[in-house]
Order: C-alpha cells, then structure tokens, then sequence
C-alpha cells in the first residue's frame, strides 16, 4: 500500500486490524491525507511490520488474532530501541477497563472503531509525538 513519496511532515503509520472493512478504508484515509501507510492483520505480523518499516504510529486494534493488541504494544514498546513511536489502541467498546488496560501496557491513548476523521487528524499531527518525547 505505501507510496515511495514521503512530503515533510508526513507519517509513517501502521494499521494493526483483522477487521478488513474497516483497515483498509482507514489506510486509504491516511495515504489520502499524505502519509504512508501500511495494514496487516495479527499480532505477530504488527511487530515484524513496524520494526521493517520504522513506522512513527501505529493504530492497534486491541482484539486481534494470534497475539492481542495489548501484548504487541508492549513487545513494540520493548523493541523500539530508544526511538520515538505513537502507539494508539483502537476499540469498538473502549470501557474503563479496557482505557486501564491500554495505559498499563504503554498505549499512547485509546480511540473508539470505526475511527473519527477530527481524531484521525490530530493523530497525524507530528506534535503529538513530539510532545511525548519532551515530556519523558
């Protein structure tokens, strides 16, 4: 999916979803919008995916197949090596139990599927992830 021209500012932005209809329109959203973009469907794939293409943020839903969102966040996190990286649990239900969960594993935030455009937006904003990194 990713097209080989990145503009300044752009993203580098993984899609972690088994649920097709919803990942590859949202994909098409964020390439639309001027970002790369790139899908796969389970756990283990998210954690090869993200490290080969160095994506910046990665938007994971939280039930996902062979290895759930939680546990790729955090073996994301274990493997970012120092390097800075957005990552955003995605959920239909986004409970308070779920939204705990989430922070503990070391997701960024918790967004509600399908995915607003406004929040979407402010997700590809890069001084989101700037701030992060200033604050830690």
């Amino acid at each position: 999916m990713a097209s080989t021209l990145l503009w300044p500012g752009s993203r580098r932005v993984l899609v972690v979803d088994d649920d097709i209809n919803r990942a590859y329109p949202l994909a098409d959203l964020i390439e639309a919008l001027g970002h790369q973009c790139w899908v796969v469907r389970d756990g283990y794939s998210a954690v090869n995916r993200a490290f080969h293409v160095q994506a910046d943020l990665v938007l994971v839903a939280t039930e996902l197949p062979l290895m759930c969102g939680f546990e790729v966040c955090q073996r994301l996190r274990k493997n970012s090596q120092g390097r800075p990286v957005q990552i955003v649990a995605m959920s239909v239900s986004g409970d308070d139990e779920e939204r705990r969960e989430a922070e503990s594993c070391g997701f960024d935030e918790l967004i509600i599927k399908p995915v607003d455009g406004k929040v979407l937006g402010r997700l590809l904003q890069r001084n989101g992830i700037e701030e992060r990194r200033q604050a830690a």
